[in-house]
């Protein structure tokens, strides 16, 4: 038998800041891979889609709806630049609707509208298996990529550091005799 194998089949003597720092790594360790896996598929979704073939589009309409801002803690309303438009795929057209950006500002909106004013020729990605799913490509459209590597990145460390304490603190137990 090697070393590992005896240290994880041999019986320890409990002791109790060892299982509870034990039982921290262990929560720490499976918050930190769940928020990994959630970035990576966020990240993932992100990529892939950037990948999707573009059509021309043309814009039908704009208007500006209200919200609730998703990183808003107290439910604060911004304020939203939509787009109606139109595109074709293989000879089929489609009609669809999305959501450009948003801001606190009503006033940011309305100037942004007029930038996209009805028969603006746009960047529209769609999914190659459905074309009815879209994305406007523009700017933004990239923009949450960094946060997601730095927060998988964050969360990698804490659940190599969660996992080498409780492998530590397994190594560092006497053995019961």
């Amino acid at each position: 038998m090697s070393d590992l194998e005896v240290m994880f089949a041999t019986p320890r003597a409990p002791n109790k800041s060892t299982s509870s720092r034990a039982l921290v790594s262990v929560l720490v360790l499976a918050l930190s891979s769940l928020v990994l896996a959630m970035c990576l598929f966020l990240t993932w979704n992100i990529v892939s889609e950037a990948g999707w073939p573009t059509a021309k589009g043309v814009v039908d309409h704009t208007f500006i709806g209200t919200r609730k801002d998703p990183f808003s803690r107290q439910g604060r309303i911004v304020n939203c630049l939509n787009l109606a438009y139109s595109y074709e795929v293989d000879g089929k057209k489609f009609f669809s609707v999305s959501e450009l950006e948003y801001s606190k500002s009503e006033a940011e909106m309305l100037s942004r509208s007029h930038d996209f004013g009805s028969g603006t020729v746009i960047s529209v990605r769609y999914c190659p298996k459905k074309p009815q799913t879209t994305y406007l490509n523009h700017e933004m459209a990239e923009a949450p990529i960094p946060v997601l590597v730095t927060v998988a990145a964050f969360c990698l460390l804490c659940a190599i550091g969660a996992l080498s304490t409780i492998v530590l603190d397994r190594l560092s137990q006497p053995k019961l005799m």
